[in-house]
């Protein structure tokens, strides 16, 4: 007896599902490449910010502690005390033990323009004798933070109620420092830093 036989259907996948499957892999692809290429800029954006803090905490720590040690030296033989502070600059005479310097050094924290931007400047030059007088337009600026860098200064003497914007040569040490540093119009936490050597010079 003769049986006829049917065409054995044909496995695979037909034009159709080949173009829906490449289609939806395409969509994946895509998907995956945009979590991706957020996923970096999330990480940028976290090391960016862990590299603000980190900047803002070294330069609050160096101040805090440098300023602290300010010491009660000769200017002139006027009986000026080296210290002095303005509304965006503060000169004081600190030790330092560093490679590059060592012994009394007379510092300078200023604001200086550089070209948009006013960027937070340290410059150190040697204590030597009372009349030592360093020329800040020529000595190296060490850059501590740049971009756009907003200094207040403020001072407090002994037994004062307010503080003061300015502090001549004339007035020996402040008892207490106040700054304020905001660095891209975000402000850091203050700091306010009690002088420990004696309020008056005594030389």
């Amino acid at each position: 007896m003769i049986t006829s036989q049917r065409p054995k259907p044909q496995s695979g996948m037909t034009l159709i599902e080949m173009l829906i499957a490449l289609a939806v892999l395409s969509l994946l692809v895509v998907a995956a490449v945009s979590a991706l290429r957020n996923f970096a800029q999330s990480q940028e954006a976290i090391e960016r910010k862990i590299a603000k803090v980190e900047t803002m905490r070294l330069t609050l720590d160096f101040l805090k502690r440098n300023l602290s040690q300010a010491v009660a030296v000769p200017r002139s033989s006027g009986q000026q005390s080296y210290f002095f502070g303005s509304e965006s600059e503060l000169i004081w005479v600190a030790p330092m033990s560093h490679v590059a310097a060592s012994g009394l050094q007379i510092m300078r924290l200023s604001a200086d323009q550089s070209g948009d931007d006013k960027n937070l400047i340290l410059q150190i030059s040697p204590y030597a004798t009372l009349n030592s007088r360093p020329d800040w337009q020529v000595l190296e600026k060490f850059l501590m933070v740049d971009g756009e860098v907003k200094l207040e200064v403020g001072f407090k003497s002994d037994g004062a109620a307010k503080w003061q914007e300015e502090w001549p040569y004339a007035m020996g040490l402040p008892k207490l420092v106040r700054l304020n540093i905001a660095h891209n119009d975000v402000y850091w936490p203050e700091l306010i830093i009690p002088i420990h050597a004696s309020s008056k010079a005594t030389f």
